[in-house]
């Protein structure tokens, strides 16, 4: 196992006190620094907080903004309840597709950008919608699609977006 991966995990569940209560929070925090949960880091948080590794997994399989594998810079997580597909996220996935050169659930070639599908955010009186990280963007059209891809790539920097 990777040390530097090991001192990761141990400080991030210091923080709560290695308390198996908390494990949401220590979750979400190896999440946002590591940009993913791996095989590894779900036995080094189990064994860290003295749980089973089942309970971990359990966890992270159940949310979809928790990911075993890498995710980029920026999760561009496109909205896929009744509504929205009722007023044409399709016809927005294939736009983000298009536009980042990458197919839904994938990473850009460079890491920085990655597309995937989630359940309501929440946001059906104005879908389509997504969250670019945790900015809810709302009323997506394929022209706003170009723009948002075309500014993530000058700034990776998602709270810049002109929405």
């Amino acid at each position: 196992m990777s040390n530097n991966l090991e001192k990761t995990i141990e400080r991030i569940c210091q923080k709560y006190n290695n308390d198996r209560t908390l494990m949401m929070n220590v979750v979400s925090d190896v999440q946002a620094e590591l940009k993913g949960l791996s095989s590894e880091a779900m036995d080094l948080i189990a064994r860290t907080l003295n749980t089973h590794r089942v309970e971990v997994e359990s966890l992270v399989s159940f949310y979809t903004f928790y990911s075993e594998k890498p995710t980029g810079k920026v999760v561009i997580r496109l909205c896929n309840d009744v509504i929205d597909r009722l007023r044409g996220v399709e016809y927005i996935a294939r736009a983000f597709e298009k536009a980042l050169g990458i197919s839904m659930g994938e990473t850009t070639p460079d890491g920085n950008i990655t597309l995937e599908w989630t359940p309501c955010i929440g946001m059906c009186d104005q879908a389509p919608a997504a969250l670019i990280n945790d900015e809810v963007v709302t009323n997506l059209t394929s022209d706003k699609v170009c723009q948002i891809v075309s500014e993530l790539k000058e700034d990776l920097d998602h709270s810049k977006l002109h929405r």
